[in-house]
């Protein structure tokens, strides 16, 4: 079986695509089936309707004819949104049909007598890929497991000699940064962008200090450390949780500071932007710097990544329904780039696959990290680089 993306890239890349293809590709995939079962017996009914009653949208009469058609142009254009836009008109979203029509260039004809269509209160999302369902649905056992095991842990730290190596200067800069951009932001009445001001500034400076947390070529007495009882790699597990530790107090601060400037927003919702981007983010510097000894590498890498996905990550996202499709390739890194999108906002895709996406980048910082230590776990690999 096809999963949503394969499906979605099928279909893009196949042009011009008939509305019967649009049906049989969705009937062999699991997914699309799961999520829109008997598309086809939905979208004849929908005709009938329209032939037997047709309704008014914004002055604008539509025929189950007009529909056929507008969806048939679609299918030749954007493929992928078809089924999104049948379940849309389904439930009665009488825009998203004349939107269609707009966009395909089928022109409507203007009347004044007919009854108009209700608009729902919620518009259907389209449903993600089973590769991000799965890998998601993992990520959450696995950290689950993973807080488990760390329960233990606590006992084998030396919190002192960690805090001489992690220091709480930046998390006082991170502090400061979120401030300035609170500043910024409301002083041009940009209220809308308060809430990204935590998940822009501490991923990026946990990241930073992951990278040069532990350089096993140059800690200090690493053979002694590595030839006592106690495992070495607590060393770097320890400052790491301080680490954090520090900048959840400054991400608690300003997320606190925007509750009172907006308080829209939850929470557990100005947690989870901020919390998975920045164990994600981390990981992977950590991980590099372990493994090549090199603090910079892990620092640029992480810092061209961040950057890439706060300026141009959305530009990489699946279009929304009844826009044109993608250019190749850009319509293929579309229907992976969204599971590790560090930035994704929870009204881009829909809440269901933004919660995908934040388990997803949770479970992999997870796995990147116990990578990391079990490699630190052979000191002797480590210092022969």
């Amino acid at each position: 079986m096809f999963s949503r993306m394969v499906f979605i890239i099928a279909l893009l890349a196949a042009a011009p695509t008939s509305l019967q293809e649009v049906f049989t590709n969705c009937q062999i995939n699991l997914v699309c089936r799961l999520a829109y079962p008997n598309l086809q017996e939905r979208y004849h009914a929908l005709r009938t309707r329209l032939d037997a009653d047709p309704v008014e949208v914004e002055g604008v009469i539509i025929t189950g004819a007009m529909f056929a058609e507008g969806l048939e142009a679609l299918s030749a254009q954007s493929p992928g949104n078809v089924p999104a836009v049948i379940a849309a008109v389904e439930a009665g979203d009488g825009t998203t049909l004349l939107a269609t029509l707009q966009a395909v260039n089928a022109p409507p004809t203007p009347s004044d007598s007919v009854s108009p269509l209700a608009i729902p209160a919620e518009v259907v999302q389209p449903v993600g890929s089973v590769l991000g369902v799965a890998l998601g649905m993992f990520s959450v056992l696995l950290l689950g497991f993973l807080l488990v095991r760390s329960v233990g842990m606590l006992g084998h730290f030396a919190w002192a000699q960690a805090l001489q190596r992690t220091h709480w200067l930046p998390a006082v800069g991170s502090l400061a940064l979120i401030i300035t951009l609170i500043a910024i932001w409301s002083s041009n009445g940009d209220h809308g962008l308060l809430h990204t001001a935590v998940e822009i500034v501490i991923p990026l400076v946990i990241a930073l200090q992951a990278a040069m947390l532990f350089v096993p070529q140059t800690e200090p007495a690493i053979e002694i450390q590595a030839a006592s009882q106690r495992p070495i790699h607590w060393v770097p597990l320890e400052r790491l949780f301080l680490v954090f530790g520090l900048q959840t107090v400054s991400a608690i601060l300003g997320v606190g500071l925007i509750a009172v400037l907006a308080p829209e927003e939850t929470i557990a919702l100005a947690l989870t932007r901020w919390l998975p981007a920045a164990l994600f983010l981390s990981s992977i510097a950590f991980v590099l710097t372990i493994h090549t000894g090199e603090v910079a590498l892990g620092t640029v890498f992480v810092a061209l990544f961040w950057g890439i996905m706060l300026a141009f990550g959305d530009l990489l996202l699946p279009p929304p329904a009844l826009q044109p499709a993608q250019p190749f390739p850009v319509n293929i890194a579309s229907a992976f780039v969204w599971m590790i999108h560090v930035y994704l906002q929870p009204d881009d895709l829909g809440s269901t696959l933004y919660l995908i996406n934040r388990a997803i980048l949770l479970g992999t910082g997870c796995m990147l990290y116990a990578a990391a230590f079990q490699r630190i776990g052979h000191i002797e690999k480590l210092l022969a680089k």
